[in-house]
């Protein structure tokens, strides 16, 4: 089975129809992941208030908001963020601190991929970094 983390901007993705192309990329992979039953899907939970904060902007919405990151709960394995992240995030050499925890949860959860359209991000990583476009691909 292969192990998926889903970087904060694909969850992003999922859940705003507007996100063209992403949007049907990442529900895509989503949907195919879910129906083979052949994939663990897992988040960071920071990512999950990441996306409620950007969510209850947009939408103008708590309770569409709210909606969103249940959904999400229910389809992800959430991980912990915990202070090694943390720490290991400042050591790292992500471009920014989000990226560096969202390494270090991947590193630890034992993934095979990290979902992310941030080219930039996780380059350093042992973990290779997929759009899911990518993953799609790579799993047919």
């Amino acid at each position: 089975m292969v192990r998926l983390l889903f970087d904060t901007n694909i969850l992003l993705d999922l859940c705003n129809v507007n996100r063209v192309p992403f949007h049907q990329d990442a529900l895509d992979l989503l949907t195919r992941c879910v129906r083979r039953g052949d994939a663990e899907m897992l988040v960071c939970v920071a990512s999950l208030n990441d996306v409620y904060y950007v969510l209850r902007r947009h939408y103008g919405s708590e309770e569409q908001a709210r909606r969103y990151v249940g959904e999400l709960m229910e389809l992800f394995d959430v991980r912990p963020l915990l202070p090694r992240h943390a720490r290991r995030s400042l050591a790292s050499d992500e471009p920014d601190f989000e990226d560096g925890l969202i390494r270090a949860v991947a590193e630890d959860s034992g993934v095979d991929t990290i979902v992310s359209r941030d080219r930039a991000a996780f380059a350093g990583s042992s973990i290779p970094r997929k759009t899911a476009r990518e993953c799609l691909e790579a799993m047919l």
